[in-house]
């Protein structure tokens, strides 16, 4: 029989930090009703988030088997496919459609228990790499790396390439990695590409030009793939005197933050340096940025896009390395973002100008029409068959 409803059942782990932000992209759409599921794997955990009703915390997994094979659902929307996750997609029905939100460190990233990133990526750069081949504390990560990767990571290999054709649609952050995974052509894969909608309109955008002498944003956070040695090797013989750089390291890897803090201390003796080393709710710290003009990322993976995005709606002046997943996607986008290889003495005093600030909006939302319109194929697919 046919129906005007598509059940999701929205999937997640350990509390992911953008659960809340999906379920309301969902209530944009009158033809999805949906549950949210949390799955706590470690006892000790707990759930942090508050503001999400009728949220099914299931901690056990023969309870989280039983659960699956309920038939109150038609589509199980997975937050990201890390390794354990492989199996278990055995207790899902094989009549249930799957969606898999696809994150930088499903792709990416060797994963906790030695998986192997599909998309193989140079993700570090000179320094960066030093870091991790001549220190004692590189030497070990890449020691634990290997061992993981050798042992439990070809089990949870050989997992994921037997389960991957259930996945019927995948949603990327942007289009470029739906086509390096085809390019793959890994022989389970027959995924569709999927996005879910947001909620971005034009008055979102800022299009006064920002003050030149503002403020410095460098990275998102403490992850090693930040490449925060280079990008401050790179630039700060180009940051104005005085200049204020503030580099957020208030969550990720602490270890690794505590190196940044120490390099970047010593190097910038001199300089307007804060470091973010407290978390900050996010209305906090975007007020900590509505000073800043000026934002770099040394990410070669896809990472920090949601406050790439943030900062070009903002009118912030973006500059990324030119090998970038992220600024090749952009670049293909029509959006104006700048090359870390290419900053100067003029980088830092010229923010983007009244028609780059018109240029970026337009491109944006046409971004975004694009993904609406794949995302309205799949829902009618979806309703066709049910």
């Amino acid at each position: 029989m046919k129906t005007d409803k598509i059940r999701f059942l929205v999937f997640a782990m350990n509390d992911p930090k953008f659960l809340l932000s999906v379920l309301k992209s969902l209530d944009l759409d009158d033809r999805i009703e949906y549950k949210s599921l949390l799955f706590l794997h470690n006892k000790k955990s707990q759930c942090k988030i508050s503001d999400v009703e009728d949220l099914e915390i299931i901690r056990d997994k023969k309870v989280l088997k039983s659960r699956l094979a309920k038939d109150d659902y038609d589509v199980v929307y997975f937050f990201s496919m890390v390794d354990v996750w492989w199996k278990i997609l055995d207790y899902i029905p094989k009549n249930k459609k799957i969606i898999w939100w696809a994150w930088g460190y499903d792709l990416y990233d060797v994963q906790a228990r030695g998986l192997k990133p599909l998309i193989k990526l140079p993700l570090y750069k000179t320094n960066t790499l030093k870091l991790l081949h001549h220190t004692l504390w590189g030497l070990k990560e890449r020691v634990r790396t290997k061992l993981l990767e050798y042992t439990l990571g070809l089990y949870y290999g050989a997992l994921r390439k037997h389960r991957m054709y259930r996945i019927d649609y995948i949603q990327p952050v942007f289009s470029l990695e739906y086509e390096y995974i085809k390019g793959l052509n890994l022989s389970n894969f027959k995924a569709l590409p999927f996005y879910i909608l947001l909620q971005i309109q034009k008055t979102d955008f800022l299009l006064s030009q920002r003050n030149p002498n503002g403020s410095i944003i460098l990275g998102h956070s403490a992850q090693i793939t930040g490449n925060h040695l280079d990008v401050f090797a790179d630039i700060k013989k180009y940051i104005p005197m005085g200049r204020e750089i503030v580099i957020p390291l208030n969550y990720g890897r602490m270890d690794y933050a505590d190196i940044v803090k120490k390099v970047v201390v010593t190097q910038g003796e001199s300089m307007n340096i804060k470091i973010l080393d407290k978390f900050l709710p996010l209305d906090e710290y975007h007020n900590l940025l509505k000073n800043c003009s000026y934002a770099i990322y040394g990410a070669i993976r896809q990472q920090a896009m949601g406050n790439i995005s943030w900062a070009i709606r903002q009118g912030i002046k973006v500059f990324l390395y030119k090998d970038s997943m992220i600024y090749k996607h952009l670049k293909n986008c029509g959006i104006i973002v700048y090359a870390i290889e290419e900053i100067d003495e003029k980088s830092f005093s010229t923010p983007l100008s009244k028609e780059e600030l018109e240029i970026n909006m337009n491109a944006k939302m046409q971004e975004l029409k694009d993904r609406a319109v794949v995302y309205d194929k799949v829902m009618n697919q979806l309703l066709n068959e049910l």
